[in-house]
């Protein structure tokens, strides 16, 4: 049976290394991208299906990368409608500002 140990738990599941795919970020311990996750379940495929595609992601690594997109997702939408708000008040801004990840 695998086993972690707390130095293992405390990494983030998600690395970036200029060395694999270019820096692209992928799952840490592996060369599949991130946005492979991302981009399948946006096709409909199942977190299932995706983990039964690429086994050297870990179903623990998948759910950590999905709830630091809705973090991320959540502050983006609250900061979009503060920047929206404010641009509809000030005649000034032809269009609303957007707000892009990093």
């Amino acid at each position: 049976m695998l086993t972690l140990n707390d130095e293992e738990i405390a990494l983030p599941p998600i690395s970036v290394d200029p060395e694999i795919l270019s820096g692209a970020p992928v799952f840490r311990g592996t060369r599949v991208p991130v946005a492979a996750l991302l981009d399948n379940l946006a096709a409909g495929v199942s977190l299932d299906n995706f983990l039964d595609n690429f086994p050297t992601v870990t179903r623990e690594q998948a759910i950590q990368v999905l709830e630091l997109v809705k973090k991320q997702n959540s502050s983006e939408e609250e900061i979009d409608g503060i920047v929206t708000a404010q641009a509809d008040d000030d005649s000034k801004w032809e269009k609303p500002l957007q707000v892009r990840p990093l």
